[in-house]
């Protein structure tokens, strides 16, 4: 169900083009949140599949890069908490406490160190999404 012809797209009712645009879309953001995900390990100095394999461990340098994911596909609005969850193989209420979580680092102390991972995260995405239209 890649593409659906237009003359049968026209006919189908709305749960159905709702299930083919949510499929669609998801698509789309597993690309995008894989850009994402790889600009925030970028922006913490740590390799993807450092990460990856360390998904559930609750150091401080693993849980600082999947905040700044969650805050970031938040900010952005590329997804639910829910998607964002299926994707960190967390449960949506660890991406709400992570979003919350990079908020408060944003408005306490630390604030140099966490804006600057911030800004580094999204330069570097926008350079990802700058690469693929060329």
């Amino acid at each position: 169900m890649n593409s659906i012809p237009p003359y049968t797209f026209a006919i189908l009712n709305d749960d159905a083009k709702n299930y083919f645009f949510m499929n669609h879309k998801n698509n789309l953001d597993e690309e995008v949140l894989k850009k994402l995900f790889i600009s925030c390990c970028e922006a913490w100095d740590m390799s993807v599949s450092e990460l990856v394999s360390n998904m559930k461990v609750r150091k401080t340098e693993y849980t600082n890069v999947r905040f700044l994911f969650c805050f970031l596909v938040k900010k952005k609005k590329l997804a639910s908490s829910k998607r964002v969850a299926k994707f960190l193989s967390q449960n949506h209420t660890s991406c709400l406490n992570g979003v919350k979580k990079y908020q408060n680092f944003l408005d306490t102390d630390f604030k140099n160190e966490f804006s600057q991972a911030l800004e580094k995260a999204e330069w570097n995405y926008q350079k990802r999404q700058l690469i693929k239209m060329y």
